[in-house]
């Protein structure tokens, strides 16, 4: 392998690494107006109601009781939902305390869930608004810049010797 070929390499996967920096830097900052923009929506809506979902898909997330015993936390669901005539197919997630929460949601079962008019008519589940989300989404924008001012740094052309020799002398 020659020097060149080295370089190449080394440019491609710099370049690869920047477009992945900047794409870090762009889903922040898309999760960060989403989340706001959410929460902002549902905090003005004039229409919040509970409807009849159908579970379509039912996924646990567990963890271990300081007794080693396992525990449910929270259900991240697909389920359908019929207002006004129109059926929504959406996702959403229930913990401890929603009322239709027990150990073992399955598919085809028919559980309460809360959902809200959107601003352009459309219904959608509740946001969940954690601070974690906010937080991750928060350290998506530094973690790219990092990437991308590294690797911008590793793109630049190598500087030139700009060292003058002999210019001065006299010639006799």
């Amino acid at each position: 392998m020659n020097k060149e070929s080295a370089k190449k390499k080394i440019g491609f996967s710099s370049i690869v690494a920047l477009l992945l920096g900047i794409g870090f830097i762009a889903v922040g900052i898309y999760n960060i107006i989403t989340l706001r923009l959410d929460a902002k929506e549902y905090k003005n809506t004039t229409d919040i109601r509970t409807v009849d979902a159908l579970v379509l898909e039912a996924h646990p997330y567990k963890s271990k009781d300081s007794y080693g015993r396992i525990e449910i936390k929270s259900y991240a669901l697909k389920i359908s939902f019929k207002v006004d005539g129109k059926t929504y197919t959406t996702k959403g997630e229930i913990f401890p305390d929603h009322p239709a929460f027990h150990n073992n949601i399955l598919p085809g079962e028919t559980i309460p869930f809360e959902v809200y008019r959107t601003s352009n008519g459309m219904y959608k589940t509740l946001p969940q608004n954690n601070p974690v989300d906010f937080l991750l989404a928060c350290l998506m924008i530094p973690l790219g810049a990092v990437f991308f001012l590294a690797l911008a740094h590793d793109l630049r052309p190598p500087k030139k010797d700009t060292q003058k020799t002999g210019v001065n002398e006299k010639r006799k």
